[in-house]
């Protein structure tokens, strides 16, 4: 998941959890086992709403320059197999 962004006049009602379920549901139709994401240290609203929706936190996926070692986040989400997936979703 990257580049997710709410306008701050939206943010707080529900569109940011909407949004990425959708593209965490989409993922998983398209077959995708594992979803990955990196978020500002600064993010504390993001990275309990990635929390909440089942990403933990892992270390760097990718080489980072020294001076943003200590800037981001990395988060990873387990979606499962997509054939187990749709058959706790009734669809398979």
């Amino acid at each position: 998941m990257k580049r997710m962004f709410v306008t701050p006049r939206l943010q707080g009602g529900g569109v940011g959890r909407a949004l990425a379920a959708a593209v965490i549901a989409e993922a998983r139709a398209q077959g995708y086992e594992t979803m990955w994401l990196d978020t500002s240290v600064r993010q504390a609203e993001a990275r309990a709403l990635y929390r909440s929706l089942g990403f933990d936190v892992v270390s760097s996926y990718y080489e980072l320059p020294p001076e943003l070692v200590d800037w981001l986040v990395f988060m990873r989400k387990d979606l499962g197999h997509p054939a187990v997936a749709n058959a706790e979703q009734g669809s398979g």
